[in-house]
């Protein structure tokens, strides 16, 4: 962990000046996680800052801020290639070699023809809750400070399918949409696809809840008229579930239930001001650091060098018989979804705001950037699949060139195989390949480092007095190097009040 740590803080320092233009999308993956909603400097501290600034004039020590907010994602196209293959648009159902994946693997005759797509979109509403308590009777500028989010996710993969084929002798779902969905299969299945599913209407896939808490207690050691600075160190407690692996777009809510530890910076520097102090000018400058620990959850595994290879259809050896298998197939996501141990380090929250005060009114301008480590994923266990190998399905032309030919799903070619992989093996009627732990691709499982970009603008009122209110609304647009992250608008409005 230690080496994840300073190698974060210096990846972080470079990240100040980089640029993610040249990021490289990813494709063929499991999952992915997003930006916590918590983890928002913009909608946090524009037009709050005129209460934690701490006015020495002002009587409250004690402000409280309530900010309602709606967001949603704009990158659909690239989330598409994330989630399936090789840059393609359009995924292929059938068992010729134009097309992608072959149909059997999903429980459909083997001559439905489809073609299926995906646009997936993520929007989030909820409530931020805010407070800032100055300790000046226990040390003069010792601050403690304390948020969290309440908020509903959806995620969606907006799946739809063209059938070209609608094939014969239907054995459960009749489409690739009921397949993905779950339906349940004929007996010749042993049970329905529990995991990795891909959902059609984001009604199905939405989740609750309260984006974990982080407290920050901070000491500001320059707390002049013009120049405030000070840091800061922080807790952040889960209160969101890990992932379940149900679906490969599952909503996620904070960190995911990791605990995390970091620290902090404020800086507050008053530019210009007029005579009357009615008028003002300043620059404000933020920036949060965590580290986040490890914690299990399921994660759906890849196999190495395998289109889709999470959805192959599989087969146990007998026991009694190791020459045969037993009757029932398995559906391959839900032998390779597997508890793993997740480690996700570093992220950065890092924040200018430009603020324009004339009169009562305040005007925020600024840029805010994320970014996250790639996770470091191991699994829990070993992986035991002693007896159970994936499943070559009929059709599909065999050639072995020695290394062992994986010819399902995707490419068919004998060239795309798995180097741990020697021979196939034939049991009764079946022929496959047995599943060993170093198939696994673990990096496809996991969320790799992500790095955003944010705009955002506020207008504020604020209230006078010895316990002032400040009203405001803002918006915001935030863009991604690549397609590790959301490209989204978020709007809010807030309310705050000191005591």
């Amino acid at each position: 962990m230690k080496h994840r740590v300073k190698g974060g803080l210096l990846v972080a320092l470079f990240l100040c000046t980089a640029t993610a233009i040249v990021a490289k999308d990813k494709t063929d993956r499991t999952f992915f996680m997003p930006r916590s909603q918590n983890v928002n400097l913009p909608m946090e501290m524009v037009l709050w800052h005129k209460a934690t600034a701490r006015d020495k004039k002002m009587a409250a020590d004690c402000h409280y801020q309530t900010t309602a907010f709606y967001q949603h994602s704009t990158n659909g196209d690239d989330l598409a290639e994330y989630f399936f293959f090789e840059e393609k648009e359009i995924l292929r159902i059938g068992k010729t070699e134009d097309d992608d994946i072959h149909p059997e693997h999903f429980n459909l005759p083997t001559d439905f023809e489809s073609d299926i797509t995906i646009d997936p979109e993520a929007e989030v509403w909820g409530v931020r809750f805010d407070s800032f308590k100055e300790l000046g009777w226990l040390l003069k500028g010792l601050y403690v400070n304390c948020s969290t989010t309440i908020l509903h996710a959806h995620h969606s993969m907006e799946l739809r399918e063209t059938v070209r084929t609608e094939g014969t002798e239907h054995r459960g779902p009749n489409t690739m949409i009921e397949a993905m969905r779950g339906v349940l299969p004929t007996t010749e299945w042993r049970g329905p696809m529990e995991y990795a599913r891909i959902d059609r209407d984001h009604k199905q896939n939405g989740d609750s809840g309260a984006a974990d808490i982080d407290c920050r207690i901070g000491y500001r050691f320059v707390d002049g008229e013009r120049y405030k600075f000070g840091i800061n160190f922080a807790i952040t407690t889960p209160t969101s579930n890990e992932s379940r692996a149900r679906y490969v777009f599952e909503p996620m809510i904070g960190y995911g239930g990791h605990f995390a530890i970091g620290g902090g910076f404020d800086g507050d520097f008053k530019v210009w001001m007029d005579e009357a102090k009615e008028r003002s000018f300043k620059i404000l400058v933020y920036g949060n650091y965590r580290y986040l620990f490890q914690r299990c959850e399921m994660r759906t595994l890849e196999l190495k060098d395998k289109n889709w290879g999470r959805y192959i259809s599989m087969l146990e050896q007998d026991p009694n018989n190791i020459t045969n298998t037993l009757a029932n197939k398995i559906f391959g996501a839900n032998v390779l979804t597997r508890k793993v141990k997740v480690e996700p380090g570093s992220q950065i929250d890092f924040m200018i705001d430009l603020s324009l005060k004339i009169s009562s009114w305040v005007f925020d301008i600024g840029y805010n950037l994320w970014w996250r480590e790639e996770d470091d994923l191991k699994l829990k266990e070993a992986f035991d699949a002693d007896g159970v190998f994936g499943l070559i399905a009929s059709g599909v032309s065999v050639v072995d060139n020695g290394d062992g030919c994986f010819c399902v799903p995707g490419n068919q070619s004998a060239s795309n195989t798995i180097s741990s992989l020697t021979t196939i093996k034939t049991f009764g009627n079946n022929d496959g390949i047995f599943l060993k732990e170093e198939d696994l691709d673990l990096e496809r499982s996991g969320q790799e480092d992500a790095l955003t970009h944010k705009i955002f603008g506020n207008v504020g009122y604020q209230l006078k007095g010895d316990h002032p209110v400040l009203i405001g609304a803002g918006a915001s647009y935030e863009f991604a190097g690549n397609n590790e992250a959301f490209d989204q608008w978020g709007v809010w409005i807030k309310l705050a009040a000191s005591f």
